[in-house]
């Protein structure tokens, strides 16, 4: 279940994520909110509670939850957590109810382990080497004649690959 390149911290901000998704995303179907933190207490939330989609983001979220306390997936659930998290900090501080500083607290986590996953997310921030695909002119390919004269030897390995190709 924890794999032995985890550290304490991460392992509690996957816990503690885990957690807090999954009591959201429970309270959406059964009425476990002792505390009143993931009640629908104004008119907004009561009116997108009746709605099918509601229904579909409490299963995501019981996921997420589930996700993140098995150790499974978390880099993706990562992906689908952040959106929850902002869009509830954004509804919070707007209406300013008394869990906004739940969902502070909540993006602390979230944020560790971003930081600590940051390998895996790299590689989509990394630029590429050909990436205009609406371009007139084609990518340089090297030809033959001067792989030959860079690199004398390989000329034997595409010949072999040319052979194969035409008898194909």
């Amino acid at each position: 279940m924890f794999k032995t390149r985890d550290s304490f911290n991460i392992i509690l901000s996957r816990l503690f994520l885990g957690t807090l998704f999954f009591i959201s995303g429970l309270s959406g179907f059964v009425e476990i909110d002792a505390l009143g933190l993931f009640s629908v207490e104004n008119s907004q939330l009561a009116v997108v509670s009746i709605t099918p989609h509601y229904y579909a983001l409490k299963g995501i979220e019981i996921l997420i939850g589930l996700t993140f306390i098995a150790n499974f997936y978390v880099q993706t659930s990562l992906i689908l957590a952040t959106p929850i998290l902002l869009s509830a900090l954004g509804l919070h501080v707007w209406q300013g109810s008394n869990v906004m500083i739940l969902t502070i607290i909540a993006m602390l986590p979230l944020i560790n382990l971003f930081v600590f996953y940051k390998d895996t997310f790299a590689l989509f921030f990394k630029p590429q080497a050909y990436t205009n695909h609406m371009a007139e002119e084609t990518p340089r390919v090297l030809t033959y004649n001067e792989v030959r004269e860079k690199t004398p030897g390989l000329e034997k390995k595409f010949e072999e690959i040319y052979k194969k190709v035409s008898n194909a």
